[in-house]
């Protein structure tokens, strides 16, 4: 969105990170002034596609942050993030600014998991996007 003054909150689940991936490249290559929060999703720390790259972009761009969760640890390792559901208590005390836009992609389930945490935190309905990816 061109509106600066309106931060972008980025739920991923999944393959779900791809359009962000792009978005978060992007805004560090110009210097964007948006403040940008990626709440990401994904199952194992293996199947977490990007996470060096988007470490990378957070370290680069100071309005960029990574908020990372896997809900299968496995054994002992070196994931560092949390780990657990991306739920309305997870996503809560990541949302500080009423008038964000929330940009939420991944599978079908997910996307409706975090549209509803979003309507339990009152989230404007006006300001969330969607897409969902299913079949892969």
């Amino acid at each position: 969105h061109k509106n600066a003054a309106k931060p972008a909150v980025f739920f991923a689940g999944g393959i779900g990170i791809t359009p962000f991936h792009s978005i978060i490249s992007d805004a560090a290559a110009r210097r964007l002034p948006h403040k940008l929060l990626l709440l990401y999703s994904n199952r194992t720390a293996a199947s977490t596609a990007f996470l060096s790259d988007l470490e990378a972009a957070q370290r680069a761009n100071p309005n960029f942050q990574l908020v990372a969760t896997i809900t299968d640890p496995g054994p002992a390792g070196t994931w560092r993030y949390s780990t657990g559901l991306m739920n309305a208590d997870f996503v809560k005390p990541h949302l500080q600014n009423a008038n964000a836009i929330y940009y939420l992609a991944g599978p079908p389930s997910f996307v409706a998991a975090m549209r509803a945490a979003l309507g339990e935190l009152d989230a404007d309905p006006d300001n969330i996007r969607t897409e969902e990816f299913s079949g892969y």
